[in-house]
């Protein structure tokens, strides 16, 4: 009785706890990269410096008369681009005034200009964001119609013809 007792057992534990504690290590495994790949500050930067404190009713209201300067904020969106591991940052300006920032330069597509958009609009003291970022695709074309001889121009065939 004992060996039947005993071959249940090992049974249950090879059958039941291994699978469960393998499937449990790899939804663990999975779920911290997850959340880990969608922060904002990247692989090595821990949560709590994003948001220290729980959201609540009170998020976002400063002590009265408060306002944060625009160098900080500059710095914070400077910090913010350097860190964020999908936008390349190198021939974007950032401005603020008052609050509002713009934004001029250029980036790879549409996707990352939108990306710089979410990273400077998540910054404390932005009251607003004017987006005047172009499109790199859009700055070559405009660069070869630039280089372009004279009569393979669009414009100038469009002034030729009519």
């Amino acid at each position: 009785m004992n060996t039947t007792h005993g071959f249940s057992w090992l049974v249950y534990v090879s059958l039941v706890l291994l699978p469960a504690i393998l499937i449990g290590s790899m939804m663990w495994r999975w779920w911290s990269q997850s959340i880990r790949s969608h922060h904002p500050y990247g692989l090595n930067e821990p949560l709590l410096r994003v948001q220290p404190y729980p959201p609540g009713p009170h998020t976002g209201r400063g002590s009265k008369h408060y306002r944060r300067s625009d160098e900080r904020i500059i710095e914070e969106i400077h910090d913010r681009l350097l860190i964020h591991g999908f936008i390349n940052a190198e021939d974007i300006e950032v401005e603020s005034e008052d609050g509002v920032v713009t934004l001029k330069g250029s980036v790879e597509n549409r996707r990352a200009s939108r990306h710089v958009e979410d990273v400077v609009d998540s910054v404390a003291g932005v009251a607003g964001v004017n987006n005047r970022l172009t499109l790199e695709s859009d700055r070559m074309v405009h660069r070869l119609q630039q280089k372009a001889p004279e009569d393979l121009r669009p414009e100038q065939k469009l002034r030729k013809t009519s």
